[in-house]
């Protein structure tokens, strides 16, 4: 299924019979947070190669654009620009032409409380229920919503929390216990800094890619009393200040809130498919290869990261794929969105999010894109399709082999099997029912209204980002169905031929999506705020009643 822009946050539509909308609401609208990103995340080696300056992880902050590692001595900072393909690179790359592509830049910040007490002990809390994958089992992590680094000087502790009003961003309370001297406390960057500055209330270090921004400091007594303080820049060295003293014999906390973005939308928190299985689990895959298992009262399991380091399976930063659930078997399969040279591969995730030890061998040359998977409810197969002539495969899920076959033109946007298991795929060129032996087609017709080459996930992804995949297709006993969030068209199963057609008023070209049909011909659209529902008599859409969503006015 595929996401609906609304109220800053995308929601996915969850359009499957047996799940109750209801059973997610909280999770998606209200947290905000489908992929649990927004915690202090222990390290357990998975970040061990992360950081290239001696420094030794025990806790990270990755959030969007946002990476924050934690160590015994302070954090660091990692700021990363990418150069996302323009789109005559993209069109010499579908051609099967070398581009070449620009390495991303990588900036470190360092940032460590000068003059700290050795070995200071950090305590984290307010653990997370879920856990997060990185492939074997070793590696499961637990994320946290508070970390304390006790007696950093003496009498004071440094506490970082995740701000709740806001969806990025780090908070930190100094946590000055009765004798302590604030003077001690004294705040260094260093690294990729070009120059530190005081700009009204705020601190602002200055780097060649994304600057580090200390917001404006409040201070208070344990009981709410405010006190006036502000920052200090001397030396390229923070501290703080209180103009009007303060009381020596009180507890005094003092919270900052910093940043390394002016203002974004956490696109990691994006979800752009959703998948079931027939255990009644939940799955979301958002950007980066993440995938969120939630259980079928919507709470959250786990959340594999998108990389299995031990094969060196990981997420491409410029494109965007998609994945697949063995309903039966309730097991997750994950491609390389794109591999044109070396070839895309193919990993299974069990139960518990782990790794597998299944891998499909890399073709290249063959089968080099991975933009959509299928499953069939009559044989329990699961398959891929890809690009260059819609390269598709059967996965074998016994010996981990593909034998990639082109089907058609175009690259695959979404494919769908009836109770029957028969199938159908759309690509960018055209319309198509698979054969049985799932190495050609039985009818290919023109859909109309065109999709386009790596565009129908940009219209909710990222900038730059290149992906094919675009939930437009459902199929029930009867019909097959085409909604492209404006254009709502029924085709006969049989021969691909066009028999309705309507439009969605007030709707647009590829910026809604989802839909789903039962066998009653009720049809269910992704749409603004709520979801669309219609009835197909066989000649015309008869609209019904949409289901509100409840999660504010789209924008």
């Amino acid at each position: 299924m595929q996401k609906v822009k609304t109220n800053g946050i995308y929601f996915l539509i969850l359009l499957f019979a047996s799940i109750k909308i209801s059973a997610f609401k909280k999770t998606f609208t209200t947290d905000k947070d489908v992929f649990g990103t927004r915690a202090f995340i222990e390290n357990k080696g998975q970040y061990n190669s992360t950081i290239l300056l001696g420094n030794q992880i025990k806790f990270a902050y990755e959030n969007s654009a946002e990476h924050i590692y934690f160590t015994n001595k302070g954090l660091v900072y990692k700021l990363v620009k990418n150069f996302p393909l323009s789109e005559e690179q993209m069109e010499k790359i579908e051609k099967g032409k070398h581009v070449k592509v620009k390495p991303s830049e990588i900036r470190y910040v360092k940032m460590n409380w000068m003059g700290a007490n050795e070995n200071i002990q950090i305590i984290e809390s307010e653990k997370q229920s879920h856990y997060n994958t990185w492939g074997g089992p070793e590696l499961n992590s637990y994320g946290y919503k508070k970390i304390t680094y006790k007696n950093v000087y003496n009498n004071i502790d440094i506490e970082y929390t995740i701000p709740e009003d806001k969806n990025y961003g780090i908070k930190y309370n100094v946590v000055l216990h009765p004798g302590a001297d604030p003077n001690n406390i004294k705040i260094a960057y260093t690294g990729d800094v070009e120059k530190i500055i005081k700009k009204g209330g705020q601190i602002i270090i200055k780097t060649t890619l994304e600057d580090i921004t200390e917001h404006e400091v409040k201070g208070f007594y344990n009981g709410g009393q405010e006190i006036v303080s502000d920052y200090k820049l001397e030396n390229n060295i923070i501290s703080f200040q209180f103009p009007n003293g303060f009381q020596t014999n009180s507890e005094i906390i003092i919270d900052p809130w910093v940043t390394t973005l002016a203002a974004v939308f956490p696109v990691d928190n994006t979800g752009y498919e959703v998948e079931y299985d027939y255990a009644g689990n939940f799955y979301v895959f958002g950007l980066y290869n993440k995938v969120a298992k939630f259980s079928p009262g919507g709470a959250l399991l786990w959340v594999f990261q998108g990389s299995v380091p031990g094969i060196s399976w990981g997420p491409d930063l410029a494109h965007t794929g998609s994945f697949g659930c063995n309903r039966a078997t309730s097991k997750i399969y994950l491609g390389d969105a794109r591999a044109l040279w070396s070839g895309s591969r193919i990993i299974r995730l069990d139960v518990n999010g782990n790794y597998d030890n299944f891998v499909t061998p890399a073709i290249p040359n063959t089968f080099v894109e991975i933009w959509n998977f299928g499953f069939s409810c009559f044989t329990n197969d699961v398959y891929a399709f890809g690009g260059l002539n819609c390269v598709s495969t059967v996965i074998d899920q016994i010996g981990a082999t593909v034998n990639p076959i082109s089907l058609m033109g175009g690259d695959t946007e979404d494919n769908v099997a009836d109770d029957g298991g028969n199938k159908f795929v759309r690509t960018t060129s055209v319309l198509a029912k698979v054969n049985n032996a799932f190495n050609g087609t039985v009818w290919q017709v023109n859909p109309g209204n065109t999709l386009g080459y790596g565009t129908p996930k940009v219209s909710f992804i990222n900038a730059g980002q290149y992906s094919q995949g675009f939930n437009c297709l459902a199929v029930n006993n009867n019909y097959l169905f085409i909604y492209d969030g404006f254009n709502l068209k029924a085709f006969n199963k049989a021969n691909g031929a066009l028999i309705s057609s309507t439009t969605i008023a007030g709707y647009t070209f590829k910026q809604q999506a989802g839909i789903v049909a039962d066998n009653c011909d009720n049809i269910y659209l992704g749409g603004n705020g709520s979801i669309l529902c219609f009835n197909y008599n066989g000649v015309s859409f008869n609209a019904l009643a949409s289901i509100p969503l409840a999660i504010g006015t789209p924008n």
